[in-house]
């Protein structure tokens, strides 16, 4: 279980891990990471940046107690698990630069 702010860093390094969140946050990319928190199931956001204790303390048991939300945070786990990372990366860019047609850098 991880409570954070909704930062992507913090966000991301739990997921790796298939921990689920409980995020607050409402500034920078706050809202939109929330957002993907809630819809992929992994975890509770809240809107608000500061809820109260008693909600806060909800959204962790609920979080704990309900197997879905580490279902679906192992499931990102695995998926990152699976990903090539930057060597697939550099992979697929020399893929497409080598697909182009190249132009001649000189005057017809």
């Amino acid at each position: 279980m991880f409570v954070t702010n909704g930062g992507y860093g913090g966000v991301h390094y739990a997921l790796r891990y298939g921990v689920p969140i409980v995020a607050t946050g409402g500034q920078e990319d706050k809202p939109e990471v929330g957002a993907r928190i809630a819809w992929s199931g992994v975890g509770i956001r809240f809107k608000q940046e500061t809820p109260s204790p008693a909600a806060l303390r909800k959204a962790v048991l609920r979080t704990l107690r309900d197997d879905r939300y580490r279902t679906a945070a192992r499931r990102i786990a695995d998926r990152l698990d699976a990903a090539p990372g930057l060597p697939g990366l550099a992979t697929l860019l020399d893929e497409v630069a080598a697909s182009r047609p190249r132009r001649s850098t000189l005057a017809a």
